[in-house]
């Protein structure tokens, strides 16, 4: 049997397959974190190392930041995220690409150590503004909002960054959230 996480309010199911929407939260989901850790502490933390969101973060730090992020795969094609969908979720893209589209276009590409849904994950934005499909093989790093939240409380230095982050976005001509 594997625990399933759910990526938008992180209620954790217990089942031989993924449901289709969460007995928590009751939002039909498009994917589910398996609730293992994507590896150790320190695995994780050297992934997180190499984000520019986490530069300057001492080791403890970057071992807490660590235990707030599961780990989500996903096939060329498939969607990560849907637009119009219900989300609470920050993802960081670690291995392949993605394309983020909107009304069918595609308005930009992500690379790994990205991160998108920023906004739904700090609750300023209830829907996904866009789609963000897996461009080949991609894995993730996903924070629900209960553990960003901490994550932002106890590290200011990650507040400071995400929040630079979205301004950046948000002054740069033509770019949208997502």
């Amino acid at each position: 049997m594997t625990t399933w996480e759910c990526h938008h309010c992180g209620h954790l199911v217990d089942e031989e397959g993924a449901p289709d929407e969460c007995p928590g939260c009751h939002y039909v989901l498009t994917f589910w974190l398996e609730a293992s850790k994507p590896g150790t502490a320190k695995e994780v933390g050297e992934l997180l190392r190499r984000i520019p969101l986490f530069f300057g973060l001492d080791e403890m730090s970057l071992g807490d930041m660590a235990k707030a992020f599961g780990e989500a795969t996903f096939q060329d094609g498939t969607p990560i995220v849907k637009e119009g969908e219900q989300s609470a979720s920050l993802s960081i893209l670690v291995e392949g690409k993605a394309k983020v589209r909107s009304a069918g276009k595609v308005i930009a590409e992500l690379k790994p150590y990205q991160f998108f849904g920023e906004l739904a994950a700090l609750g300023l934005q209830r829907k996904r503004t866009a789609d963000v499909v897996a461009d080949g093989h991609c894995k993730c790093l996903v924070a629900v909002q209960p553990e960003l939240q901490r994550i932002l409380s106890s590290h200011p230095t990650v507040a400071s960054h995400l929040l630079s982050e979205i301004r950046n976005r948000y002054q740069s001509e033509g770019s949208d959230s997502f």
